[in-house]
C-alpha cells in the first residue's frame, strides 16, 4: 500500500469522525435548547400560578414604572440631542480647553503659522 493512499484513508476516517461528532453535538444542542425552553415555560407557568393578586399588582406597577422611566429617558435623550445640535453620543461632541483663545481657534482653522513651543 502506498503512503499516499494510507494518508488519504486516515484523512477520510478523521473527516467522517468529525462529521459524526458535529452531528451528535448538533443533536445534543437541539435537545438542550428544547429542554431549556420547556423549563422556562414550566417556570413561568409555576410562577404565574403561585403569584398572589398583590404580587401581580406590584409586578404590573413595577413594569409600568420601568416603562415610563424608559420613555422619559428616551425623551430626555432626544431633547438633549436636539439642544446640542444632533450630537447623539459624548464622543460626537468637541470639548475645547478652558484657556482656548480666538488665536488658538484661528490656528485650528488653518490661519497663520502654528505656535511654536520653542518661543
Amino acid at each position: 500500500m502506498s503512503w499516499r493512499a494510507r494518508l488519504d484513508s486516515i484523512t477520510a476516517d478523521h473527516i467522517s469522525a468529525l462529521r459524526r461528532t458535529e452531528q451528535e453535538v448538533s443533536e445534543v444542542d437541539e435537545r438542550a435548547r428544547a429542554a431549556t425552553a420547556r423549563m422556562g415555560e414550566m417556570a413561568g407557568a409555576a410562577h404565574s400560578e403561585s403569584e398572589t393578586p398583590q404580587e401581580r399588582a406590584a409586578r404590573e406597577a413595577r413594569e409600568e414604572r420601568d416603562r415610563s422611566a424608559r420613555e422619559a429617558l428616551a425623551r430626555t435623550a432626544a431633547l438633549r440631542s436636539e439642544k446640542h445640535g444632533g450630537a447623539k453620543h459624548a464622543r460626537d461632541e468637541v470639548v475645547l480647553p478652558v484657556d482656548w483663545t480666538d488665536e488658538d481657534e484661528a490656528r485650528a482653522e488653518g490661519y497663520g503659522p502654528p505656535k511654536s513651543w520653542l518661543t
